[in-house]
C-alpha cells in the first residue's frame, strides 16, 4: 500500500512507527524544505519527495501544524484522487474543510497522542461519511493504539483535550517532581528513576487493577496520615478547578485553530466551577 505523509513532525513520526512496526507500506514523505522528509525516509525505508514528485498513493497522511493548513491545501489541492483515504493529524480542522480544500471527498481525522511511539497510545477519530467501512484503518492503527470513535467532531476536538494535550501535562507534573527532589541535592539520575517508576508503577496498577482510581487512591491514603495531610492540601487549593480550566483553555484552543465554535455542551460542562467546602 502507497502511503504519502505530508508533515513530517512528532505526530508523524509516531503513526509512521507505528505503521511501520505492524504493516507492510511503501512511504513518500513531503516537507517544504525535504530535511525531515529525507530524515524520515532514511528512518522509516521510505522515499523523500517533492511535490511534482508524489506519485499516486492509497492514502494521504496530513501530519503539518494547523496553522499550516491553508498553505498546505493551496498546493496540494486535487493532487490524489478522490479514492484516495485522507487522513488528518491536524488538531481543529473540521472533516468539512478537509473535504473542501483538499477535494477529498473520504477523510477520516484522527488524534493520536505521543505514547503511540512505544504502542500505548490513544487515537479519537471520526470519519467522513464517505468513507462506507473503516475496517482497513482500524485494522491498520489499533495494533499500535486505542482507538476510540467520537460520536461527533466536538466531541473528537473535547476528548482530544485529555488524550492527546494529557501526556504534556503528565509530563509537565513529572517534571516538576523531579525538580523538586533536585532541589534538595538528590542526583538527576536518581530523581529521573523515582518519577519514572512512579508513574510507570501506578499506571500499571490502574491498568490491572479492578478498583476505581478513588478506590486506588484511598487504598493509599490513611486517616489523618502523611498522604492525607498532601491531599488536603490539593483540595484547598482547589486542584480540580485548575484541572477543569486546563482541559477548558486547551478545548477551546482546539476548536479556535479551525475557526469552530466552543459548543455550549462542553462549555457549560467545563465552567462549573464548584468550591469544595473547607473543613
Amino acid at each position: 500500500m502507497r502511503v504519502a505523509i505530508i508533515g513530517c513532525g512528532n505526530m508523524a513520526e509516531a503513526v509512521v512507527s507505528g505503521m511501520n512496526r505492524f504493516g507492510k507500506y511503501e512511504f513518500f514523505f513531503y516537507t517544504p524544505s525535504g530535511k525531515r522528509a529525507q530524515e524520515f525516509a532514511k528512518k522509516f525505508s521510505g522515499k523523500a519527495v517533492s511535490f511534482d514528485e508524489m506519485p499516486e498513493v492509497d492514502r494521504v497522511i496530513f501530519a503539518c501544524k494547523p496553522q499550516q493548513f491553508n498553505e498546505m491545501s493551496q498546493l496540494w489541492a486535487g493532487k490524489f484522487n478522490s479514492k484516495t483515504l485522507g487522513i488528518s493529524l491536524l488538531a481543529g480542522v473540521s472533516v468539512s474543510d478537509l473535504q473542501k480544500k483538499m477535494k477529498l471527498p473520504k477523510i477520516i481525522r484522527l488524534m493520536p497522542n505521543t505514547p503511540t511511539l512505544v504502542g500505548q497510545g490513544i487515537g479519537i477519530w471520526i470519519k467522513s461519511s464517505e468513507v462506507l467501512e473503516a475496517h482497513e484503518f482500524v485494522s491498520s492503527f489499533g495494533p499500535f493504539m486505542e482507538l476510540i470513535e467520537a460520536s461527533s467532531e466536538d466531541e473528537l476536538d473535547f476528548l482530544s483535550a485529555f488524550s492527546a494535550s494529557g501526556p504534556a501535562f503528565i509530563f509537565e507534573w513529572a517534571r516538576i517532581l523531579s525538580s523538586l527532589l533536585m532541589s534538595e541535592g538528590i542526583s538527576s539520575k536518581q530523581s529521573q528513576i523515582l518519577i519514572q517508576k512512579l508513574f510507570l508503577g501506578s499506571a500499571t496498577l490502574m491498568d490491572q487493577s479492578v478498583d476505581s482510581f478513588e478506590t486506588l487512591r484511598n487504598k493509599v491514603t490513611s486517616p489523618k496520615g502523611m498522604t492525607f495531610e498532601g491531599l488536603e492540601v490539593f483540595r484547598k487549593s482547589h486542584l480540580e478547578n485548575l484541572f477543569k480550566d486546563v482541559i477548558h483553555q486547551t478545548y477551546r484552543r482546539s476548536r479556535t485553530l479551525g475557526d469552530q465554535p466552543v459548543l455550549p455542551k462542553f462549555e457549560s460542562f467545563l465552567q462549573k466551577q464548584q468550591q469544595s467546602p473547607e473543613q
